[in-house]
């Protein structure tokens, strides 16, 4: 993910996008991407939008797909 994050922080047109029924469950991972102004996230067993709180306020674009469990939405 380190070495990911490296790639990405020099090409900011590429969106990160993490997809999958197996994969992550929060997204405190994010933390490595905070910089990067494209992310889209589809991960069914998501648990929590937490790790939102990694990324810039100045994104371009931030897409959540659906989750089989309820997340709150709240700021």
């Amino acid at each position: 993910m380190r070495r990911l994050a490296a790639f990405l922080q020099s090409s900011p047109e590429v969106p990160f996008r993490i997809f999958g029924t197996d994969t992550a469950r929060d997204l405190d991972f994010l933390e490595l991407l905070a910089g990067h102004p494209r992310i889209r996230i589809d991960l069914p067993l998501l648990t929590s939008l937490d790790g939102l709180r990694h990324l810039t306020p100045d994104m371009v674009e931030l897409g959540i797909g659906s989750t089989k469990a309820r997340v709150s939405l709240r700021i």
